[in-house]
């Protein structure tokens, strides 16, 4: 269920910056979401996903994810509104501390 609840918030990311892009009303934020969606997939395929190329553990594994969420949160806070926002780094929080402190 935890792991489920990662993948989830991995593609609810990802899609939010994607309807981010649609959402914008100038052609600078359609090109910043889009970019960071492009952004963010390219970086978890090469260093966050389990069979990456260079998979990244430890401390250096919880940065990159808190990187990606910070960035999905924040992105979130904007697109949507702020408890929004709020609602997902809540869920990334406890999802976070529930799978390191499993170890799953």
């Amino acid at each position: 269920m935890i792991v489920t609840v990662r993948f989830l918030l991995e593609i609810f990311t990802v899609g939010g910056l994607i309807f981010g892009s649609f959402r914008a009303d100038k052609l600078s934020g359609k090109i910043i979401y889009l970019s960071l969606a492009v952004f963010i997939v390219a970086v978890w395929m090469l260093f966050g996903a389990p069979k990456s190329t260079y998979h990244l553990a430890g401390i250096n594994k919880i940065l990159l994810e808190s990187g990606i969420f910070f960035i999905g949160g924040v992105a979130y806070s904007w697109i949507f509104n702020k408890e929004i926002g709020y609602v997902y780094f809540t869920v990334v929080v406890i999802d976070t501390v529930l799978l390191h402190f499993l170890k799953l």
